[in-house]
């Protein structure tokens, strides 16, 4: 009897193995349709299982940038939700980061950019809140960013202001900032931009290095550090370079003053 359990046990063990490896490789079609998946758990859900039949096959580029599109997609539209959902999300994510649907670049972006995003925004959705008088961790860093945020405001300096600013991201490394916070710094960070003295060279090198900082900060988020990337450290280069090709201007030569005739004395 026990023998005949052991064959029934090693034979379905068999059928479930050989059922995993003849499993249908995931469609193009199949990611495509995921997209119109309205409730959220099943469409992670689903891009799990195309994930898990995508190991040891090969897809095209169309396949890839269709499942990399939505990846992207969803990690964005679900970044603060709640832990269940995000757990499930960060799973994804971790296991997309050796998924063939996704090339080698895909890959490295997911990596260092959609996978810090989903942790950061799983520990700020599971962190508990202390006792009594024992403000949790996401309340003090929002007192870090409103006490350096209205310390700037109230400098009269835009260099002033722009040194204040250094000095929160000085105090901002190694933690972990809520999209509010990090909406309150990208708007004065955006203001300074706008506001910017473009005569003032040593202003705008504070400015620019406050920018260069603030991109691999977490007091903004990926998208946010792409559009200090791409526009404001972009814009500041530019202006910068038109400004030293700008032709030197010759100063006008002062027109030499007539000389006046002496009167010669007659003999």
């Amino acid at each position: 009897m026990k023998q005949r359990r052991q064959c029934v046990f090693g034979a379905i063990l068999l059928v479930s193995v050989m059922t995993n490896i003849h499993a249908a490789p995931p469609t193009i079609s199949e990611v495509q349709a995921v997209k119109q998946e309205k409730n959220v758990i099943p469409q992670v859900n689903k891009l799990l299982d195309i994930v898990n039949r995508a190991e040891g096959n090969f897809f095209d580029t169309a396949m890839q940038n269709e499942f990399a599109g939505l990846l992207d997609h969803i990690s964005y539209e679900y970044v603060n939700k709640d832990a269940v959902l995000l757990k499930k999300l960060a799973d994804l994510v971790q296991k997309s980061v050796t998924t063939p649907l996704l090339t080698p670049e895909q890959q490295n972006y997911v990596a260092n950019t959609l996978q810090p995003m989903i942790q950061n925004a799983l520990i700020r959705a599971s962190r508990k809140r202390g006792g009594p008088g024992e403000p949790d961790a996401a309340s003090a860093t929002t007192q870090l960013v409103s006490q350096y945020l209205d310390a700037a405001s109230k400098k009269s300096r835009f260099i002033e202001k722009v040194a204040t600013l250094q000095q929160l991201l000085g105090q901002a490394q190694n933690q972990t900032f809520s999209t509010s916070d990090q909406n309150r710094f990208a708007q004065q960070l955006s203001a300074l931009f706008k506001k910017r003295p473009p005569k003032d060279t040593a202003a705008i090198a504070a400015l620019e290095n406050l920018a260069s900082n603030a991109a691999k900060s977490s007091l903004l988020s990926p998208r946010q550090q792409q559009y200090v990337v791409n526009v404001m450290l972009k814009t500041m280069k530019k202006e910068k370079t038109k400004e030293r090709a700008k032709p030197a201007v010759m100063p006008r030569v002062a027109k030499p003053q007539a000389i006046r005739r002496l009167a010669v004395p007659q003999r």
